[in-house]
């Protein structure tokens, strides 16, 4: 509910031959306009999740988001207001640790997360 306003509509590709864990089934049944799985592909590519969601899409712009992102509501805000309002945007997650090493895994860890956008 808390991210009715900034996100229309969710699909998920699942992009592997595994069977779709129940919780998924579950959760597009009760959100039936507003989320959509894509299962059941008869081969895993990172290409599916292009190739298989533009019927699905029903508006002009669209966040790009992999299974290792996690998102606040303020940050797809964020993503909204920045640059053109259509076509597709996603976020360039980095964060430099003490060690100067570099992490692409989270955009909202810590008290004060820092992300950036990139258009």
């Amino acid at each position: 509910a808390e991210y009715e306003r900034v996100v229309a509509r969710a699909v998920l590709v699942w992009n592997t031959r595994k069977l779709l864990p129940v919780s998924l089934t579950v959760l597009e049944q009760e959100h039936e306009s507003r989320v959509r799985i894509i299962a059941g592909l008869a081969h895993s590519s990172v290409n599916n999740k292009w190739i298989m969601t533009p019927a699905f899409v029903k508006t002009k712009l669209v966040l790009m988001l992999d299974e290792g992102i996690v998102m606040l509501k303020e940050a797809i805000e964020c993503l909204i207001r920045a640059g053109p309002n259509s076509g597709l945007k996603g976020p360039f997650v980095r964060t430099v640790g003490r060690d100067l090493s570099h992490s692409n895994d989270t955009l909202v860890s810590g008290a004060r997360p820092r992300y950036a956008v990139v258009t």
